[in-house]
C-alpha cells in the first residue's frame, strides 16, 4: 500500500436517536510520518512490547501503562472467512466525538458498504503485512465543525502469526476556521 487518500462518510446516533453525518478524507500512511508524538509514544510502548516477536499479543497490553491514551484508544478485533472487524474497546474521547459508542459492533453492522470497504481494506493491509498503519485526513460533524485527525493502528498476535486485533489512538484536534478540509 503506497499513501492512498479516500473519502470516508460517517453516519452517528446521538442519544435521542437522531442521526449525524460526518464526512472525512483519509490518507492512509505505512510510512509512520507521525505529526503527534503521543502516536510515536504508542508505537513505542507497542514496539517494547514486543519481546522479539513481529507484533506483541493483546495480553501484553497493559492499559495501566496506557493512562496518557486511554480516552483515545480502541482495540479492534479480527475474524477470518470471512474477514470481519469488531470494536472490542473504544475509548471515551473517540465516543464522545462521535456520538456514540460502539464498542462490540461489528464493522458491517454499523457502517455502511463504501465506509466498509475502505475500512477493511486498511485492516486488511494491517493484517497482511503484520506492520503497523498511520491515518490523518480531516472530518466535518455534524455541527460543521472541522476536525483534524490522525491515527495509528497496531497489530496485535497470539502466535505471532496471525492478526487477530489491532490497539490503535486516534487523535482530534479542531482546525482552524481558515483551513477546509484537506
Amino acid at each position: 500500500m503506497t499513501d492512498e487518500e479516500t473519502k470516508i462518510e460517517v453516519v452517528s446516533f446521538t442519544a435521542s436517536g437522531t442521526s449525524a453525518r460526518t464526512s472525512a478524507w483519509r490518507k492512509s500512511d505505512p510510512d509512520l510520518n507521525f505529526t503527534d508524538p503521543r502516536l510515536f509514544d504508542l508505537l513505542e510502548y507497542w514496539r517494547g512490547k514486543r519481546n522479539g516477536r513481529r507484533m506483541p499479543a493483546r495480553r501484553d497490553i497493559d492499559p495501566l501503562e496506557l493512562r496518557s491514551h486511554l480516552g483515545r484508544l480502541h482495540i479492534t478485533e479480527f475474524e477470518y472467512n470471512p474477514f470481519r472487524m469488531r470494536y472490542r474497546l473504544i475509548g471515551t474521547t473517540s465516543t464522545s466525538m462521535v456520538g456514540r459508542d460502539m464498542t462490540g459492533q461489528y464493522f458491517d453492522e454499523i457502517y455502511p458498504p463504501g465506509i466498509l470497504d475502505g475500512m477493511r481494506d486498511l485492516y486488511m493491509w494491517i493484517a497482511e503485512n503484520k506492520k503497523p498503519l498511520r491515518g490523518s485526513g480531516s472530518a466535518i460533524f455534524a455541527d460543521k465543525s472541522i476536525y483534524n485527525f490522525e491515527t495509528v493502528n497496531l497489530p496485535l498476535s497470539d502466535d505471532d502469526e496471525t492478526v487477530n486485533m489491532t490497539v490503535g489512538e486516534i487523535i482530534y484536534t479542531l482546525a482552524s476556521a481558515d483551513h477546509g478540509a484537506s
